[in-house]
């Protein structure tokens, strides 16, 4: 990214939403492939991230059979969110091809 905006003089307000999103998307992502989708409230990005979401919610796993250890958290994913995805990935790509094609034009 540094190279991008010192010597391609990108402008990464236009990508840079889309940007986070997809980093928070990434974490998702890893927590649902390497951790089952269970977080701690160490994760605090993510859980913020699916607090706000209309399409993620965390499940709260009630530990009934040992009172003493400690609730899991697991994220549900509704059928919305891949659409929202796919939405915010063409934006991500459409603000960033037209960084690309500024750039092209300046040369």
């Amino acid at each position: 990214m540094l190279y991008l905006t010192k010597i391609a003089d990108f402008n990464w307000d236009q990508v840079n939403g889309s940007w986070a999103y997809l980093k928070l998307v990434q974490k998702l992502r890893n927590a649902l492939a390497h951790k089952g989708g269970h977080l701690k409230d160490s994760d605090k990005k993510l859980l913020n991230f699916i607090e706000k979401s209309n399409h993620l919610k965390i499940e709260i796993i009630r530990n009934a059979n040992s009172p003493d250890l400690c609730d899991e958290k697991r994220i549900v994913i509704s059928s919305g969110f891949i659409n929202e995805l796919i939405e915010k990935m063409e934006l991500f790509f459409k603000n960033l091809d037209g960084e690309v094609l500024a750039f092209a034009n300046k040369t």
